[in-house]
């Protein structure tokens, strides 16, 4: 256990020197999800839905579902 909790101390120590020396203030990835998400995941939101749920993730689909706000479930998709 103190192994990991020594690796763990060294790589935040690591991780703190690269940010301090970074020439950029933003971490890249807050930048992406204030732009609206990475680009290859935009306007896949029922083909991503379809595939969590094909793929045994019931749960992760639901909870992405309630965040999309255009969402039809896809009985009602397949019913256009």
């Amino acid at each position: 256990m103190m192994d990991i909790i020594f690796f763990t101390k060294k790589c935040y120590i690591i991780l703190k020197r690269i940010s301090m020396s970074s020439r950029y203030t933003e971490d890249p990835m807050w930048v992406v999800l204030a732009e609206g998400g990475p680009f290859h995941a935009r306007g896949h939101f029922e083909e991503y839905h379809d595939r969590l749920i094909k793929t045994g993730r019931q749960e992760a689909a639901d909870a992405l579902a309630m965040k999309e706000k255009s969402y039809k479930p896809v009985t009602e998709r397949n019913e256009e």
